[in-house]
């Protein structure tokens, strides 16, 4: 019963605007009008940030796709927190404002003169705005707050709840967000155009909480089905699927919105593309068996035989490849679908960005120097990868909160014993534990897990998986005794062929 209720406060609106052309229509153009018209070429808006907590920190005003990340200006507050610019505008947008490690939405428009007040780090305190420019900013912020606080409410997520759960914190959610639009509306000047901009960026806001909630839902299913087939285990598809089947997955597929840069409508895209896409996807290959290697050319198919507006589905295959080769890097399968990409859209504005991608994958593919990185072992010796040449190296990316990591710790014990006798292999357990106590405590407790042990530096975490392309850990390399990289995507320890991949490189001479 609560479910059917979920579909019908979900879909309602949609289906209003869907049947109310008129009104559908208005709220398209006017979002045109609003974000997407063009103003003169000395547009230009003034910002003054005035930070209680992030002294001497980069400032950065980005926009944000789920395909790049464009940054508009780049500066740092001084010893005080503060920093003032002026921002050239071609038109008005939404933007991302990183002031440290202080993340907000600000939007502007020409002749806004916009001053910033951060008083807390934690993203459930909003940027406090004064000047031309305020309203609707004050606005846009305790919204964002406040939708992260209820998501967060208890100290729990998403991802934890249950179905009845959430029910009751999105109808929390809906009536906490509606009531403050009216009373802000009624207290604060605001054109009519837009509170109907600000009302129909809650409607998308509201309907990406929802495929936020089926993704976890969904991505939680996928997972407990793959540990009861490695388990020999029978999965209760049927209870589980009754528990999802009524949350909606219909969003507005809506050109306007998506070439606009409006960023929430991004994030709901990206949800939906996971929820209909990436994870039946990853189902079909649990269920068939299929190699796992076909997944891009799969998802790809999927998309094009998907009822999309045009420049719908050419943003979603561009986001499916760019996750495809984050995961997979280039192999054949990332290949033709990124040759096929070209052809049909030579034109695309996401071209320069996944050329970009795929050169720097490009860098790390085998034959090419691995790049270099540090960190320090157990005892404080600092290890490079450069110490190491003359040996083939077995990298190991994991950390001590990675539950798949640890389960591949018996078969890396295992496949160390097999070579133990080989003085020409390395195994490199490289630990990307923030905590370094963690990590020693860890480690102090299972002594019976060889091979060199480091840990890397919190704030160089970062640059190695910029320089390594790392999805996520675990993740697993192999590079030669030259110091150049075999295998971007080396095989797990408890995979079978891990042992083969190995025995070749070392049967070379340098």
């Amino acid at each position: 019963m609560h479910l059917k209720r979920i579909e019908l406060n979900l879909t309602l609106s949609f289906k209003q605007m869907k049947s109310l052309s008129k009104t559908w229509l208005g709220l398209v153009i006017l979002l045109l009008v609003i974000i997407g018209c063009h103003n003169k070429e000395n547009d230009k808006a003034t910002l003054t940030i005035k930070s209680k907590t992030q002294l001497n920190e980069e400032v950065k005003i980005n926009l944000y796709t789920n395909i790049d990340q464009v940054t508009l200006y780049e500066s740092k507050t001084d010893s005080l927190g503060h920093c003032s610019f002026v921002l050239p505008l071609k038109k008005p947008m939404f933007v991302t404002i990183q002031i440290g490690k202080k993340y907000g939405e600000v939007y502007l428009s020409s002749g806004y003169d916009l001053q910033i007040e951060e008083v807390g780090e934690d993203y459930q305190i909003p940027l406090k705005h004064s000047g031309v420019g305020a309203e609707i900013n004050n606005y846009i912020s305790w919204v964002n707050s406040n939708v992260e606080k209820i998501k967060w409410a208890n100290g729990r997520g998403l991802n934890q709840l249950d179905n009845n759960e959430f029910l009751h914190r999105f109808d929390s959610l809906k009536t906490t967000i509606t009531n403050f639009h009216n009373d802000y509306k009624d207290s604060v000047k605001l054109t009519n155009e837009t509170i109907s901009m600000l009302e129909y960026k809650n409607t998308i806001k509201f309907l990406g909480v929802a495929q936020e909630f089926k993704f976890y839902k969904l991505n939680n299913s996928l997972n407990e089905k793959w540990e009861a087939q490695k388990n020999g285990k029978e999965y209760l598809e049927a209870r589980v699927s009754k528990e999802i089947e009524n949350l909606t997955n219909s969003i507005p597929l809506d050109t306007a919105l998506l070439t606009n840069g409006y960023g929430d409508y991004q994030m709901l895209l990206n949800f939906y593309w996971h929820n209909t896409i990436n994870i039946p996807v990853s189902e079909q290959l649990l269920v068939t068996k299929v190699s796992r290697d076909l997944a891009p050319l799969m998802s790809n198919a999927l998309i094009k035989k998907g009822d999309y507006p045009e420049t719908i589905r050419e943003y979603m295959i561009a986001l499916d490849f760019n996750y495809w080769l984050a995961a997979y890097g280039i192999t054949t399968e990332t290949d033709s679908v990124f040759a096929d990409f070209k052809r049909t859209y030579q034109n695309s504005s996401y071209l320069p960005a996944l050329n970009n991608f795929y050169n720097e994958w490009l860098a790390i593919a085998p034959g090419n120097p691995a790049p270099e990185f540090e960190g320090y072992t157990p005892e404080g010796k600092k290890v490079s990868i450069t110490d190491l040449k003359g040996k083939v190296v077995y990298i190991d990316m994991w950390a001590t909160w990675c539950g798949p990591c640890i389960a591949e710790i018996p078969a890396s014990k295992k496949l160390q014993q097999k070579f133990a006798s080989n003085e020409n292999i390395q195994f490199l357990n490289v630990s990307v534990d923030r905590n370094k106590s963690d990590w020693e405590k860890f480690l102090t407790e299972d002594k019976a897990w060889k091979g060199l042990h480091i840990n890397i530096e919190p704030d160089k975490v970062q640059s190695l998986y910029t320089a390594y392309k790392l999805f996520g850990v675990p993740s697993y390399i192999i590079i030669d005794q030259s110091g150049n990289i075999v295998n971007m995507k080396a095989p797990r320890p408890s995979d079978d062929k891990v042992q083969e991949e190995l025995k070749q490189p070392l049967a070379k001479t340098i």
